[in-house]
């Protein structure tokens, strides 16, 4: 097993390229990927400075349009810049697939004396040159952290990975400073100088001919149990928050289905494999673990607006195409994982297969909830006028939002298990000829 650390400098680039797929697959394994807190908080400091300073230009930009108009009422004002909020994201986002390690005790107080005394890996300041300036305090107590991660960890081979060789040497040798950090350990310890090196230092690519590579992919990622997980995955997606072009199953035009705009899904969706590309196969240690970019049918009922009050938007059986990037391995009880999404596709401009996969996944999706699907299609827009069942339904709404924060309705497993209770309900008042739907002239 090794433990990999990794300095700022190798993980600038953008979290979403190929190669940071690989990291997060080398973290399913025995191996550990990690930050040092110092680490994290560099990188985190650079997706939050430039977003504060285009806060700040848009607040500007907003006072002087104000100003150069005095005849017009003053637009909003900008929602104050919530630097805690956009902070702990991008601690989530490298949480995801990094471990961080905390600076430990003392280490600090270290590297602000290194620092001082020019001793390596903080920088050495030139004495007879004005533009020579001390600095490197972050650098002294990342190489510590690492150093002390290595001590405590006596069985465990240390790696670390920074583009830095002017500090931290180039891994053949060390300055003297930094072979007295190391110690005996030295033998534990490699260092590489990109993450190119890194991966190639843990996994080994697999080669799969072109032509059967996709037949391999899809016999493992075309299973129930990934259906459903990206079907989870997509109904928490922010992406499925806010609406998305869909395309309206339940009126075919022409050879197309009608393009709408969804605003959220009624339960939970059935996925659908379409297609497979840029599928890459690494061995890491006994495993092999397989990355693919896969292209998903989603098909659900979906609202074509919000629930408001007694308002009830139109509910249609609806189709959208979901793009991610997806990590799996053959073992049994590793289930694949959505490890990034792309935006949704316009479905409308599908091919052949695409629409093909639509409409078989609709016929699934049937098959799974029919009894939920008599009840949201065939009664929800007429039925919901009924008094007694509004109050429910508002009811229902109201716990799930009371529970999940903004999960829109219909969404959670309570509010899915209380659909068919209602369906029920409904079938019972059918039978017995009481509380009919309201004429249109009972409005």
């Amino acid at each position: 097993m090794a433990v990999i650390f990794f300095d700022a400098n190798v993980l600038y680039a953008d979290i979403d390229r190929e190669q940071f797929d690989v990291i997060r697959a080398i973290a399913r394994t025995e191996h550990r990927v990690c930050l040092p807190a110092v680490v994290r908080d560099e990188l985190v400091a650079r997706k939050i400075l430039p977003h504060r300073a285009a806060h700040a230009a848009l607040a500007a930009s907003a006072r002087k349009f104000a100003n150069s108009a005095p005849w017009t009422e003053a637009p909003p004002a900008l929602p104050a810049y919530d630097e805690a909020a956009a902070r702990e994201h991008w601690k989530r986002v490298y949480a995801d697939v990094f471990e961080v390690v905390p600076t430990p005790p003392g280490v600090a107080d270290l590297a602000l004396e290194r620092e001082a005394y020019c001793d390596k890996p903080a920088k050495i300041k030139v004495l007879d040159d004005p533009k020579s300036k001390k600095g490197g305090a972050r650098d002294v107590a990342i190489w510590l952290t690492v150093t002390d991660f290595l001590h405590r960890n006596p069985r465990t081979h240390v790696i670390f990975v920074s583009n830095n060789p002017k500090d931290f040497g180039d891994g053949s040798s060390f300055p003297p400073l930094l072979e007295h950090d190391l110690g005996s350990e030295r033998y534990r310890f490699t260092l590489l100088t990109s993450l190119e090196a890194a991966i190639a230092a843990v996994t080994k690519p697999v080669h799969i001919p072109e032509a059967d590579k996709e037949a391999v992919l899809r016999t493992l990622l075309a299973t129930e149990n990934t259906a459903a997980t990206v079907a989870a995955a997509a109904v928490q997606d922010r992406r499925f928050r806010n609406g998305w072009s869909a395309v309206d199953l339940d009126n075919p035009g022409g050879t197309r289905y009608p393009q709408i705009h969804a605003h959220a899904w009624v339960g939970t969706p059935v996925a659908e494999l379409i297609d497979l590309s840029n599928g890459t196969v690494h061995q890491i240690g006994k495993d092999t673990w397989y990355l693919a970019t896969a292209r998903w049918a989603l098909v659900g009922l979906a609202s074509h607006g919000p629930f408001i009050g007694a308002r009830v938007p139109t509910v249609t059986m609806t189709g959208a195409v979901w793009r991610t990037r997806m990590l799996f391995s053959a073992a049994v009880d590793d289930l694949p994982s959505v490890i990034k999404s792309d935006a949704i596709e316009d479905p409308g401009r599908g091919d052949g297969p695409c629409n093909d996969t639509l409409k078989h996944a609709a016929g699934l999706w049937r098959d799974r909830y029919s009894s939920a699907e008599v009840l949201l299609r065939d009664q929800v827009e007429r039925q919901l006028r009924w008094r007694q069942l509004q109050g429910f339904i508002d009811t229902l709404n109201g716990n799930a939002a009371a529970g999940n924060g903004d999960v829109p309705p219909f969404t959670t497993p309570t509010a899915m298990g209380a659909i068919d209770a209602v369906a029920q309900w409904l079938a019972a008042e059918a039978r017995s000829g009481a509380g009919g739907p309201l004429d249109e002239d009972d409005e």
